[in-house]
């Protein structure tokens, strides 16, 4: 969808309804919204730039598809005046656009199995090597949360904790895991379910390495959403005025164009 982008959480993601994605989870946000999140390190960015243009490809079929069924309905070459001949052209071009769409999306199916067979090999040989500065890293940062909890202000020693642990490396992280039992106790008895949550899917976050194959492998299996709608328009001569559709058509986008028919509709 335009002005929209996947990205994959990396931990408990708040969404503006109240509602929370759950970690490791393939999202479709706003640009801005995953601007934010991939920033804060809550998020990491997904490369769809094949699948968009596939995607892009569909939609420049179907444009030219209705562009060609318009010209049909609309011309003045006597040809096209009898109906039986204009439906044997205008199932002509749509049994073509539905023969390139399911090319596209064969297309896509191929492309999708290589990006997650090269995902899956990232992942099987990636390692994570703990070095001595790491652990006195992530000895210091629990040292600071822990103390912190039990002296200070709990609200700050956890969003100072939290913070720590979005920009902490890997290495960093697998050290703080040696100190799971204490983190817990704390959390349990300082503070509430969510901040506990929240918490430890921030410990326990994936490697980027990692994630892509995550990722991938819930990238959608096809690119056609769009002639899906495109179809779900088409069928609706049924019920309306071919005419009365350009209403519909004006509405913008194929999404926009959904909602003119359905409100049409009731």
């Amino acid at each position: 969808m335009e002005n929209y982008e996947y990205i994959l959480t990396t931990q408990s993601v708040q969404n503006e309804d109240g509602s929370f994605f759950n970690p490791h989870e393939l999202i479709s946000v706003s640009v801005e919204k995953a601007k934010e999140l991939t920033e804060t390190g809550q998020a990491i960015r997904i490369d769809t730039r094949v699948m968009d243009e596939l995607q892009r490809k569909v939609r420049r079929a179907i444009k030219q598809a209705k562009k060609s069924i318009r010209e049909m309905r609309e011309s003045d070459n006597p040809y096209y005046h009898d109906p039986a001949v204009l439906d044997y052209e205008i199932k002509r071009v749509e049994d073509a656009l539905d023969r390139e769409v399911n090319e596209i999306n064969e297309q896509w199916k191929r492309e999708r199995q290589q990006m997650i067979d090269e995902a899956t090999d990232i992942a099987a040989n990636y390692t994570v090597r703990v070095s001595s500065s790491d652990r006195d890293k992530a000895e210091v940062i629990v040292s600071d949360f822990l103390f912190g909890s039990e002296t200070g202000n709990k609200a700050d020693a956890l969003s100072d904790f939290q913070a720590r642990l979005t920009s902490a490396s890997p290495s960093v992280l697998q050290a703080i895991k040696a100190r799971y039992a204490d983190i817990k106790h704390t959390l349990d008895t300082h503070f509430n379910t969510l901040d506990t949550v929240i918490t430890m899917s921030a410990i326990n976050r994936q490697p980027e390495e990692k994630l892509v194959k995550i990722a991938v492998e819930q990238l959608p299996v096809n690119v056609d959403h769009d002639y899906f709608v495109y179809k779900t328009i088409k069928q609706s001569r049924d019920r309306f005025a071919w005419q009365a559709l350009d209403s519909v058509e004006s509405a913008g986008s194929l999404d926009a164009q959904f909602r003119a028919l359905d409100r049409m509709g009731k």
